[in-house]
């Protein structure tokens, strides 16, 4: 007959919990070499239909997106984490890139460059999406708040739309 005590129980559920969580920290440490960022991408931009390209620059050392070239470009010996990958999805991906190729599909195909003061505003529109990410993804990143987004707008003195307040003699406001 084996006797188990309840020492042994929480022992074993210590283990398994650190062993988890090891696992989470390896895989969000986990680094992928600009190559392998580089084919991910790739794969990415086939299944959206983009016609872009990537290109990996050793003169660069942060990944960004060039409207006008249509490219995805990489630092070329700069290897990458998971939770970067993932943000540079988000922020340059899903947020820059599918706004030029919504907006060249359009009627206004200028819409593709984007208007006068519109990078502010989408720049602010990315961090956002980020931030949404990171929360959802339960990184730990949830906590930044809506300051940098409002001080994006308010940098690119956004009007888009002027309220005037007006009093009635009976004390009500009319917009």
């Amino acid at each position: 007959m084996d006797i188990k005590y309840a020492s042994e129980d929480i022992e074993q559920e210590t283990l398994a919990n650190q062993e988890r969580q090891l696992l989470t920290i390896d895989e969000s440490q986990r680094l992928f070499s600009p190559e392998s960022v580089h084919r991910f991408f790739a794969d990415v931009f086939q299944q959206y239909q983009f016609p872009w390209t990537i290109r990996l620059d050793p003169a660069t050392n942060h990944a960004h997106v060039s409207q006008s070239l249509k490219q995805l470009i990489l630092p070329a010996d700069k290897w990458i984490g998971s939770e970067k990958i993932r943000q540079l999805l988000g922020h340059e991906i899903e947020t820059h890139v599918f706004r030029a190729v919504s907006g060249g599909k359009s009627s206004m195909a200028l819409l593709s460059i984007g208007l006068a003061g519109y990078l502010e505003t989408e720049e602010g529109l990315a961090i956002y999406y980020t931030q949404e990410v990171d929360k959802y993804k339960g990184s730990g990143k949830a906590e930044k708040s809506w300051i940098g987004t409002l001080a994006t707008g308010l940098a690119a003195k956004v009007r888009a739309l002027k309220l005037r307040v007006y009093v009635t003699p009976d004390c009500k406001s009319v917009l």
